[in-house]
């Protein structure tokens, strides 16, 4: 593999890590009553993100196991 697509490949790596990383980090902290009334005034983005939320199990497992597959394809880049 040439050292342009390591190189790349390790970037996209750890976007991706970032990127879930960050999913997992917001699920805790995002403001739910917040989202609740913007819902409730129509906001569609809040009435997703609020059916997204009500298992948070499910989002937890997505994005460990996203976040490991990126991890486990840098390892094998």
């Amino acid at each position: 593999m040439t050292s342009t697509i390591l190189i790349f490949s390790i970037l996209a790596a750890m976007l991706f890590s970032a990127f879930f990383s960050g999913c997992e980090s917001a699920l805790y902290f995002i403001n739910r009553e917040k989202l609740k009334i913007h819902a409730a005034q129509g906001d569609s983005l809040a009435a997703s993100i609020l059916r997204m939320i009500k298992a948070p199990t499910e989002m937890i497992h997505v994005t460990l196991i996203g976040n490991n597959a990126v991890l486990q394809w840098a390892t094998y880049s």
